[in-house]
């Protein structure tokens, strides 16, 4: 039971963290084409966006480590796992790109708040952003790139 809790939070928790990417990357588009200020919102939606996606860290160490019945078996056979796209998947190519999509998350964050001007900090986000939403497009497991997980996961049962 505890999985299937944690799994659902994490489902859904993604979609904050793909749609404050894309708010994020508009905003600092717009505002880097557009030499508009850099405003709270602006702060507000990187911020909010690090935070999602340390929850979604937090939640996805969780299943990784602890409570995915995926994971033992995909660590316990790691050669032949590697064989099967989506024990791979799960194994090494989430993980490794979701870490990325965080840390250059985290970066964006601090090299918005370095740089001079507000043109500046909306061109330096809209490079991050330009890359995490790259990211986050190839490393999410949607249904119809792994065949396994569904767009909006529901508690087994309801």
């Amino acid at each position: 039971m505890p999985y299937e809790i944690v799994l659902v939070l994490h489902s859904w928790l993604r979609w904050a963290v793909v749609l404050l990417a894309f708010v994020a990357l508009a905003r600092s588009l717009r505002g880097w084409l557009g030499r508009h200020d850099f405003t709270g919102t602006d702060h507000r939606t990187v911020r909010l966006f690090v935070a999602a996606c340390d929850m979604q860290l937090l939640l996805g160490l969780v299943l990784y480590f602890w409570l995915s019945p995926i994971t033992p078996k995909s660590i316990a056979a790691l050669k032949a796992g590697m064989k099967v796209a989506s024990l791979r998947f799960f194994a090494v190519e989430h993980l490794a790109m979701m870490l990325a999509v965080i840390v250059l998350g985290h970066l964006a964050a601090i090299s918005a708040r370095k740089a001079g001007t507000p043109t500046a900090r909306h061109k330096r986000l809209t490079i991050y952003f330009g890359v995490i939403v790259a990211l986050i497009a190839v490393g999410v497991p949607w249904p119809w790139t792994t065949n396994v997980r569904p767009l909006f996961r529901m508690m087994a049962g309801g």
